[in-house]
């Protein structure tokens, strides 16, 4: 299973923790992209990935476009510029302009002009990048066939002798735990080596994202496999019948994969995390084994990824704002929450083409035009469609409504856990009902106590 990673690997850009200070400005041409929004964003933290936008912009009729960062922030990581639902990572330093060009069709196409310095952060992370991405895709015969040990091997070698002692740390600890991620999931080093090599006795880096992949490559799942096991019930319990952290914690730091409190600490909250979105914890409970977490967290910036945790379960919470959502619907063209503000209420559905279920409680919204056509409206999005199969849904079925598509990202911010939600929000785009019900088990109910 772990094999099967090895894809995320093709066309990786990772992005770079950058000093603060001096404004940063970025300067592009976008030619095919004329009249679309273009953005820069950024992760309050990679853990958890609240994201923030920083800056957008429109393209103009020339494809020129002009974005700016106010401030590198020591809270923010994982600047990235954002068009078409395509993420590309930059690296950007204090005080220096970039001149973008993407030339063709493809979003994610976006190179620098000639007129950039070629040194620099910039620089270096491109430069190792190209060199990683350039072997995984000379040899990916070999990895789908299994025949890269001895390869793979020379290539972990190579990387020390070039960037074992690089001057710059990020780039010294980029290639570092992007190679022990590589040998791990290769399955060239087990997991126990791998974590005695790479994290034991190590700094942790909480805003790395290489040493967060490697991390989380490492311990995905592993909460919910330990409190799986006949031995986990004491775990299981601590977790999901009468939540103590301090049990919960005790056990954690008796695995053999565990040492040292800090780790232990961001495994407790990375395993809280996965486990909460592969398989849910009840709300409550989470939030109290969080809240019990942070008080007790030795380490500021592990208290500040906490927060973020807590704040977006708390977000959802009724008489809260909607969080943010832009979409695009079946013909390309952007649409958002906000265009619904102060003039009707919202019911949001989330779902599946491909769940009969699902899909049954869609077709069902189409009751609610007749009795509430003037209060409200519905905003559909697929969650596995593309922009022909969802443009073929709604003229099929005749839904009435703002039906579109949406990045991934997204649903992480109104906690979807399966193939289908429901959200009530208000004329002044307030949560009401988070989650709300579907259509047959109440929503129609729900949507009448609030408009009429």
């Amino acid at each position: 299973m772990r094999s099967c990673r090895l894809g995320l690997f093709f066309g990786l850009l990772l992005p770079l923790m950058a000093g603060f200070g001096q404004e940063v400005r970025f300067k592009g041409n976008a030619p095919f992209f004329s009249g679309k929004t273009i953005q820069i964003q950024a992760y309050g933290d990679l853990l958890i990935q609240s994201e923030y936008t920083l800056d957008k912009t429109i393209i103009d009729a020339d494809g020129n476009f002009e974005l700016g960062i106010t401030e590198l922030s020591d809270s923010l990581v994982n600047y990235h510029l954002l068009l078409e639902r395509e993420r590309t990572a930059l690296h950007p330093e204090a005080g220096k302009t970039y001149e973008l060009i993407i030339p063709g069709s493809d979003p994610g196409q976006i190179g620098l002009t000639d007129n950039n310095d070629t040194s620099g952060y910039w620089f270096e992370v491109s430069s190792f990048n190209r060199w990683y991405n350039d072997f995984i895709a000379d040899n990916y015969e070999a990895f789908t066939k299994g025949d890269y040990r001895s390869m793979t091997l020379r290539f972990a070698k190579e990387s020390k002798e070039r960037y074992g002692n690089h001057p710059l740390p990020y780039v010294r600890q980029m290639a570092a735990y992007r190679i022990a991620d590589l040998l791990m999931v290769t399955r060239l080093i087990g997991e126990q080596k791998a974590a005695e090599s790479y994290l034991f006795n190590q700094e942790v880096l909480y805003d790395h994202p290489d040493y967060l992949a490697f991390f989380k490559d490492l311990y995905k799942g592993k909460l919910l496999e330990w409190a799986s096991q006949s031995s986990g019930g004491k775990l299981y319990d601590a977790i999901m019948t009468k939540p103590n952290y301090d049990s919960l914690f005790h056990y954690v730091m008796q695995q053999e994969l565990i040492t040292g409190r800090e780790v232990g600490e961001l495994f407790v909250v990375y395993g809280l995390f996965d486990w909460h979105y592969e398989k849910g914890i009840p709300k409550a409970k989470l939030l109290h084994l969080l809240r019990s977490a942070q008080e007790k967290q030795v380490h500021p910036r592990l208290k500040q990824i906490t927060r973020h945790f807590i704040h977006d379960l708390d977000k959802l919470s009724p008489g809260n704002p909607a969080p943010s959502l832009e979409a695009l619907d079946p013909m390309g063209k952007s649409f958002s929450l906000n265009d619904f503000k102060d003039k009707w209420a919202v019911y949001l559905v989330f779902f599946s083409a491909q769940n009969p279920g699902t899909l049954s409680e869609l077709l069902g919204t189409r009751a609610f035009f007749g009795p509430f056509e003037k209060e409200l409206k519905v905003v559909g999005i697929c969650l596995d469609c593309n922009f022909t199969s969802l443009h073929q849904l709604v003229k099929k079925h005749d839904l009435i409504g703002s039906f579109g598509l949406i990045n991934p990202e997204i649903t992480q911010a109104y906690d979807l856990q399966g193939s289908s939600a429901y959200y009530l929000i208000d004329k002044q785009g307030n949560l009401v009902h988070a989650p709300a019900a579907p259509p047959s088990l109440g929503g129609f109910d729900q949507i009448y106590k609030l408009v009429k």
